[in-house]
């Protein structure tokens, strides 16, 4: 059985003729196209909520893991703090009883200064020869050993650490972060089948820092 219809094409009349068999297969094909549509669909559904439920849950994993390195790096400061202050109360005891030596070495030497006066001042021999050996005699515990005292130390050597390891930090950060960022770009709803698709894909996600 034929079938006829007038159609205007680039202002001509064409007519169309087409057979039952012919379109019953194009109706075929609009209803697989059809199914294939729904499939499609269902699919893309299914990626949404995937989608959403990776991101949701990502998303607290990753503030976990930040949480977890901010406390990290704030052990570390206290540890570091922890060590300067336990350098600074151990240098200025050390120091503290070395004043206290060299406070009772000077006392010690001025009583003998003061007596060694006294005795030359003495007009009796045998009081002098009883004495003056034992006054010139170094001390029976000794003389205090000499060193050679830093009177410009400080900890900016630390400082100076901590500050490097900032800019290495920061140097770790900018290109961890860019290969997070690469990451979260390569998550896409389907595969895209050119360039341009996959820098459409890629938009979507550095569209959102700019």
């Amino acid at each position: 059985m034929l079938f006829s219809k007038a159609a205007i094409l680039n202002g001509t009349v064409s007519l169309c003729v087409c057979t039952q068999e012919q379109l019953e297969e194009r109706r075929a094909e609009i209803h697989k196209r059809i199914q294939e549509r729904l499939k499609d669909l269902e699919e893309l559904k299914q990626a949404v909520e995937s989608l959403k439920s990776s991101a949701c849950r990502e998303r607290e994993e990753s503030h976990l893991i930040f949480t977890q390195l901010i406390r990290s790096i704030q052990q570390k400061q206290a540890e570091v703090t922890a060590l300067i202050t336990a350098k600074e109360k151990a240098a200025v005891s050390q120091a503290e009883e070395r004043m206290e030596q060299v406070e009772q070495e000077i006392t010690e030497l001025k009583r003998r200064d003061a007596e060694m006066e006294q005795l030359s001042k003495t007009e009796d021999h045998i009081h002098f020869l009883q004495n003056c050996q034992s006054l010139c005699a170094p001390p029976e515990s000794g003389y205090l050993p000499s060193v050679t005292v830093n009177t410009d130390v400080t900890f900016e050597a630390v400082r100076k650490a901590v500050s490097e390891l900032k800019g290495k930090l920061e140097d770790i950060w900018k290109r961890e972060f860019e290969r997070i960022t690469e990451k979260v770009n390569e998550v896409c709803l389907w595969e895209p089948k050119n360039r341009a698709e996959l820098l459409q894909c890629k938009s979507v996600f550095t569209g959102a820092f700019h």
